[in-house]
């Protein structure tokens, strides 16, 4: 018998049908970075826009649709290496 907690493929994908659109956004770097621009960033903050357009130029496109959990420290290393080879020191930190 299988446990209620069982991470066999099979309950992994059953949970993944059960979850809400929303849910399922959330648990991609994209999806969360955007939830987290739109409620602490977003008209709170001077650089707004600039915050997005980085991550829309930089981020997403590397590991964006990754699933958040799934993101590794070698990963955003070879972003920021990608930005400072653009010249952009500062951005990069």
């Amino acid at each position: 018998m299988i446990s209620a907690g069982s991470k066999t493929p099979s309950a992994m994908r059953a949970k993944k049908r059960a979850a809400s659109p929303e849910e399922r956004a959330l648990s991609t770097f994209q999806g969360f970075a955007r939830r987290w621009h739109r409620d602490h960033v977003e008209g709170k903050v001077s650089s707004a826009r600039n915050t997005i357009r980085a991550l829309e130029k930089d981020v997403f496109p590397v590991f964006g649709t990754k699933a958040l959990a799934d993101v590794t420290i070698e990963d955003v290393i070879a972003v920021t290496d990608r930005v400072k080879k653009r010249g952009k020191h500062q951005m990069a930190l």
